[in-house]
């Protein structure tokens, strides 16, 4: 006699059992791949601050100073990342991978070009070396700059709404200091220099109620692993925890020195 084997489909158990191992799986492996995907994120901004660092060496050397912070042309205000531009040749290194659409899509574009910009420029300490007599951003020299190798020149910015603690999420049509975003394109030291008269880059005048005194400040952002790109007067790039960065002056003036 010939006997017929017969099929047998998957049990209610058996199918429960395969999708709970499923998503067991899928909830251990896709933290991985969010971290793998933002470390992607963090070298692509990583690659974008070494094309600026290498473009701000380059007009050092063209010129023995670094790029002003600003200058007051005809028909309109040229910034720093103006000048870097003939240097890269492309305006999507000014925009960091991590940041929302949004943001990226309004900060090379409009009325305000590049002001919530995501990376931010040593504005006390190399944009900025007027004395207290002095109006407009002057460029600090080459000589000026002792030790470029601990010296920031741009990195990650969270603008003034990074000293709140609930701050405002990205909005292109407000410029109020608690959004995240606003006066993007400058960072300041943790200590303001004599020579600021008492001013942030941005001159915003809300004060922050959770970090009195830092109104108007523009912060560095920890975005990358909650950290900081950064790019040295030097040229090179490394990461940082932010709060490394804001101890004291001694990464920002130039010197070494923790004294502002």
């Amino acid at each position: 006699m010939f006997h017929r084997s017969a099929r047998r489909g998957f049990t209610l158990i058996e199918l429960l059992v395969v999708i709970a191992i499923v998503a067991i799986l899928a909830a251990i492996l896709m933290p991985v791949f969010t971290q793998a995907r933002e470390k992607a994120r963090q070298a692509s901004c990583s690659s974008n601050l070494k094309q600026m660092g290498l473009a701000i060496q380059m007009y050092v050397q063209d010129y023995e100073a670094y790029p002003a912070f600003s200058y007051n042309r005809v028909g309109g205000v040229e910034r720093w990342y103006d000048i870097l531009q003939p240097y890269v040749k492309n305006v999507g290194v000014f925009v960091c991978p991590s940041l929302p659409q949004s943001q990226t899509a309004f900060q090379m574009t409009g009325t305000q070009r590049g002001r919530n910009l995501s990376y931010g420029y040593n504005y006390q300490y190399l944009g900025n070396s007027r004395p207290v007599a002095q109006g407009g951003n002057v460029p600090v020299s080459d000589a000026a700059i002792q030790v470029p190798a601990q010296t920031i020149a741009l990195a990650d910015s969270d603008g003034t709404g990074g000293y709140y603690l609930h701050p405002l999420s990205y909005d292109a049509g407000t410029t109020a200091c608690n959004v995240i975003g606003n006066h993007g394109y400058s960072i300041d030291p943790p200590f303001l220099p004599a020579r600021s008269i008492g001013f942030p880059s941005s001159g915003c005048t809300s004060p922050p109620v959770d970090f009195p005194g830092k109104q108007g400040f523009s912060r560095l952002s920890a975005r990358h692993q909650n950290g900081v790109n950064v790019a040295f007067c030097d040229g090179h790039v490394k990461w940082f925890k932010r709060e490394v960065l804001e101890r004291d002056n001694s990464y920002w003036n130039g010197r070494g020195e923790p004294m502002p």
